[in-house]
């Protein structure tokens, strides 16, 4: 029998997975900003700007694989 499917749930998971393509975004642009620095003779530090982007893509990255990680959750469950 296959499993019911919730729709509050499911638009749920949606919505998170709209959330988190814009975090990778902003994740991977920060880099353009620390190139932007240092071609205008700037001396960015890396580990500020290496902090923003994994602000960025790891929950980026986890939102906008929701529903495969809740799968996963639900099976190390049972």
């Amino acid at each position: 029998m296959p499993p019911v499917t919730d729709t509050v749930g499911d638009s749920r998971a949606a919505n998170l997975q709209k959330m988190g393509r814009p975090l990778i975004v902003a994740g991977i642009l920060v880099w353009g900003v620390w190139v932007i620095v240092k071609l205008t003779g700037g001396d960015p530090h890396l580990e500020y700007f290496l902090a923003f982007h994994l602000l960025g893509v790891i929950p980026g990255s986890i939102l906008s694989r929701w529903g495969a990680v809740q799968r996963w959750m639900l099976r190390r469950g049972s």
